[in-house]
């Protein structure tokens, strides 16, 4: 299974895909935190973490930066956290800056 996070112009250090296990069962949220750099809570995720000049240092998602959420190439509601996923499934994460 496949997680691409895409942090655009604004954050290229969280730009990364993921190789993760897949288990019988799994959801997006559990993959996403699977990947140890996102945070998700029930009601969407908080923040995606990355590595600028060898600092560690997270993107917090809130009013200036949302994000679009994507299942297999197409967009999904963040609701859908908690749908499951298949082994050949990508989750993709596009972090956006509004404003």
């Amino acid at each position: 299974m496949t997680v691409r996070i895409d942090g655009g112009e604004s954050f290229p250090f969280v730009t990364e895909d993921y190789q993760i296990p897949f288990y019988d069962g799994m959801n997006i949220a559990q993959a996403l935190e699977y990947t140890g750099v996102v945070r998700a809570s029930p009601s969407g995720l908080q923040s995606v973490g990355g590595v600028r000049n060898d600092i560690s240092d997270d993107v917090r998602i809130g009013e200036g930066v949302q994000y679009t959420l994507r299942l297999n190439g197409r967009q999904i509601p963040h609701s859908l956290l908690s749908f499951p996923v298949h082994r050949r499934d990508v989750i993709g994460v596009e972090l956006i800056v509004i404003g």
